[in-house]
């Protein structure tokens, strides 16, 4: 059985995301783009799909990433998820269905 979520990791910085000559966004920013449907991004370079809807999604970014040689950590997970998140990430999460654990606490 295929865990609900999908943690996505790689290395990334926000000059990955916007040619210097040009200020359009590169190829990595279309892919992260094109992704934002069924995955939410807790910080540059780490995202939580869900797996089912984002299936499609997590793979071409997968595909991207490698066929330029980063490093891809792919780590399936049941719903639950610690950590010091910021409101907005942690609403977005929410939403999707990850149960969220924080330190301090979030107050609903």
């Amino acid at each position: 059985m295929t865990a609900p979520f999908t943690l996505i990791a790689f290395h990334c910085f926000e000059a990955d995301l916007k040619d210097d000559r040009t200020q359009l966004p590169t190829e990595l920013a279309d892919v992260l783009e094109s992704t934002k449907e069924h995955a939410v991004e807790i910080y540059l370079g780490a995202y939580v799909f869900d797996t089912q809807k984002g299936w499609q999604n997590m793979h071409r970014l997968c595909g991207f990433l490698r066929s330029r040689n980063h490093s891809v950590v792919r780590l399936p997970f049941e719903g639950e998820f610690f950590g010091n998140i910021a409101p907005k990430v942690a609403a977005a999460l929410s939403k999707m269905g990850v149960t969220l654990y924080t330190d301090p606490p979030l107050q609903r």
